[in-house]
């Protein structure tokens, strides 16, 4: 697909990072950020949001959970919630979904409604597989997971969501954070837990905040240039094949490189 993007950001409790991306798409050609949807009334994204004039809204998962007196992690329910995110989301009329920091599993109700244009943003390599194909570093602790298996640098990807989770074609790799592996090691004899855990909470959140923006602006900017096709799990823009590498941050444009 090529042509001007409309795309809806859906955020969880947490927006640190969004407001790269929502400074680059103030200024893009390639697309426009039309709305966001937040999960939780006090997620740090709202006043972000509001600095740069996004039509948001909350459709609260805490709430709607407890009207139904069940567990967020409960899944019979969030075809049901998704549903409802899909009535907000479709008065803008996205051609694109980005999740950025959204921390909930979307189910085929939202992913077909928007097939191959929902992307999301995870804090692991996913090029990175296990003897069986399957990424190395899935899930809500990707980051540290890499730390501990002895990672001297983590990426965070870019990729199409799939219905299982962190399992969708990686298209975008951003530049490797080095990891410091004296401090890792050195905690590691210690014992010290709490300082790895500390500081792989750190690590992540300076990935988070340096690249996160700007992969997805890339990416979305790439999106709208380029035909991108999928073909399985791989992926391809034009006739070169992804996911490609985000090598170099200048003068805030980007370089890109398979």
């Amino acid at each position: 697909m090529t042509g001007r993007l409309r795309v809806v950001v859906m955020v969880g409790p947490r927006g640190e990072g969004l407001e790269a991306l929502l400074d680059y798409g103030s200024r893009s050609p390639d697309y426009t950020i039309v709305g966001a949807l937040v999960t939780t009334p006090d997620s740090t994204a709202i006043p972000v949001l509001e600095r740069y004039d996004i039509p948001w809204v909350c459709h609260d998962i805490q709430a709607f959970y407890r009207a139904r007196q069940v567990p967020v992690r409960d899944l019979q329910h969030r075809p049901d919630y998704d549903d409802r995110s899909l009535r907000y989301i479709g008065a803008w009329d996205p051609t694109h979904l980005v999740l950025f920091r959204y921390i909930y599993i979307v189910t085929p109700v939202l992913l077909s409604a928007f097939p191959g244009r929902v992307l999301n943003v995870h804090d692991g390599d996913l090029t990175r597989r296990d003897p069986t194909g399957r990424p190395l570093y899935r899930g809500l602790h990707a980051t540290r997971d890499a730390i501990l298996d002895g990672a001297t640098a983590t990426r965070s990807t870019v990729h199409i969501v799939t219905e299982e989770v962190d399992m969708g074609p990686p298209i975008l790799l951003s530049p490797a954070y080095p990891v410091h592996r004296r401090l890792v090691r050195q905690a590691q004899w210690a014992g010290a837990l709490d300082v790895l855990k500390a500081y792989a909470y750190a690590h992540r959140e300076w990935m988070i905040r340096d690249s996160w923006g700007k992969l997805i602006h890339t990416a979305l900017t790439l999106w709208s240039q380029v035909p991108l096709r999928i073909l399985g799990d791989r992926v391809f823009w034009g006739d070169r094949p992804g996911p490609w590498v985000l090598r170099a941050y200048i003068a805030r444009r980007e370089t890109a490189a398979p």
